[in-house]
């Protein structure tokens, strides 16, 4: 990340981009370098902003609420949410041991660089400039905040619930003490008789409310239908909230051509999203008629539908895919890319959409920025079913490196082609081979004319060079080691509308893997 990217994304300019690269570097990649210090730093400073904004809003607000607001603002998980919300975790610079791992999405590490990035920019301005830059990254979550919110620990949640119900109060019992008495470990149970629920816990503290949030956190798990016509931000949704570029994006319609899930994995819950291509009416081609199913196949299967729908162009199309999902009771409306329009010109396209489809709940986002994105994750979380998880922990997503590889080439064309040639071209990747400091892999693009392979090559291949270079870059930053990539281009006549090409080349209903 540069500073005029990371400008982009939070409005304020670095003059030391030393200072920037610093932020985004952890320990794991450079001991004698690394983000460490300025994690301190930031983090003090980040108290004190948020301190300050809570103590002027919230006039009558005690301190203990008081401490309990700037908690939920400035914990782990909040900081997370808000370096995802900047693609803070494609930038980060890890070691091999920990970008194997999953270091990128690591709530603990994407936390501490956000910090580190806010002692950054203290550094490079002052407070004053530091303020903004804060408030700015914390706008949606400031302005949604509920004073009223996770100000009551488990325990008294707990409680009130079952007086609320008219039910028997908890009963706890301590039912072991280990450790030596200035080190005590205590094993509390929590017993609710009406709701036929114990759960037991070890803690530090006989008072632990660790038993209570177990009963209150079940672990869910389930899967999320992204769907909605083309262009609607449906890839770059789901790779916000799985923090990790898993789908091509571009400013282009039906990028996506496959199924493809991201999976999101916390201590609570696991989110299986399923990105799918963009639904529409053409049915002219074969690709096209695959594309549809791909869209359509999950509906019945997903533990809860999003729709997508695109805040500045509501159309009859966006109506038709409302109607055909209103009957199954497990959807929520997400209107999107609302960082291109004013809130005030929200409201009419939010009460067109809840006189068609009244019963559905609809939020307001933006994928892009990350406006709102915390609070979409809620509502997704809170409609899962209680269930264990389907995949590992760190597992992202169900496709492979060879796939992976192939779309990252394609969307370099995509992005770097004009008109309609991108329609006519699909990747194939022939061979992956991973040695000890190198990766070789070779992929053919293919084309449906003579024509476009002249195109797609460039003068003197100059085209077909940039391509190369740009999603080799790509691929580097994913497999972390040299990569060697050879790019060639072949026609395949009209292979978009051939059953048989599209399943040579992977455009099967089961999938590419």
């Amino acid at each position: 990340m540069n500073a005029e990217e990371f400008c982009a994304l939070s409005g304020y300019q670095f003059r030391q981009q030393d200072l920037l690269e610093q932020a985004l570097t952890h320990r794991s990649y450079s001991r004698s370098s690394n983000n460490e210090r300025l994690e301190f730093l930031g983090d003090s400073i980040l108290n004190l902003i948020i301190s300050n904004h809570i103590y002027l809003r919230y006039t009558d607000a005690d301190e203990g609420d008081l401490s309990r607001l700037r908690a939920s603002l400035v914990k782990k998980e909040t900081l997370a949410q808000v370096a995802m919300g900047i693609g803070l975790g494609d930038h980060i610079h890890l070691g091999g041991g920990e970008l194997k791992s999953g270091g990128y999405r690591r709530a603990s590490i994407l936390s501490d660089a956000l910090e580190a990035i806010i002692g950054a920019v203290y550094l490079d301005s002052d407070y004053e400039q530091t303020e903004t830059t804060v408030l700015r990254l914390f706008e949606s979550r400031l302005q949604d905040i509920d004073e009223n919110a996770n100000l009551r620990d488990p325990k008294t949640q707990l409680q009130e619930y079952l007086q609320a119900h008219k039910k028997n109060l908890p009963r706890y019992r301590v039912e072991q003490t280990s450790g030596k008495s200035h080190d005590q470990v205590f094993t509390v149970s929590c017993n609710v008789s009406d709701l036929d629920l114990q759960e037991s816990g070890t803690t530090g503290c006989a008072k632990s409310t660790g038993p209570v949030e177990n009963i209150m956190d079940a672990f869910r798990c389930g899967y999320v239908a992204l769907i909605g016509k083309p262009n609607t931000g449906k890839s770059t949704l789901m790779n916000a909230l799985v923090g990790q570029k898993l789908s091509i994006t571009a400013h282009r319609p039906q990028t996506t051509r496959h199924q493809i899930l991201g999976i999101r994995t916390t201590e609570a819950y696991q989110c299986i999203f399923v990105d799918t291509p963009g639904l529409h009416d053409a049915n002219k081609k074969a690709i096209h008629r695959y594309m549809n199913r791909a869209a359509t196949s999950m509906l019945d299967d997903a533990d809860l539908i999003c729709v997508l729908l695109d805040v500045s162009n509501f159309t009859g199309e966006d109506e038709k895919i409302l109607q055909r999902v209103a009957n199954y009771g497990k959807v929520l409306v997400v209107l999107n890319k609302i960082d291109q329009r004013s809130r005030e010109s929200c409201l009419p396209v939010m009460q067109k959409i809840s006189q068609q489809v009244p019963d559905f709940e609809c939020i307001p986002v933006s994928a892009l920025t990350g406006d709102n994105l915390e609070r979409l994750e809620q509502l997704i979380v809170a409609r899962l079913p209680v269930a264990v998880p389907k995949f590992p922990d760190d597992q992202l997503t169900d496709k492979s490196m060879r796939f992976i590889c192939s779309e990252i080439v394609r969307e370099k064309l995509f992005r770097e082609l004009k008109q309609e040639l991108p329609y006519s071209i699909t990747v194939n990747i022939d061979h992956y081979t991973e040695e000890v400091d190198i990766t070789r892999i070779s992929a053919t693009i293919w084309v449906e004319r003579k024509s476009q392979k002249a195109i797609v090559i460039g003068k003197n291949g100059s085209l077909l060079k940039k391509i190369g270079s740009l999603a080799r870059a790509d691929i580097e930053r994913l497999v972390e080691t040299k990569v060697y990539l050879q790019l060639w281009v072949k026609v395949r006549t009209d292979w978009s509308d051939d059953e048989q090409s599209l399943v040579a080349f992977g455009y099967t209903d089961g999938s590419q893997g």
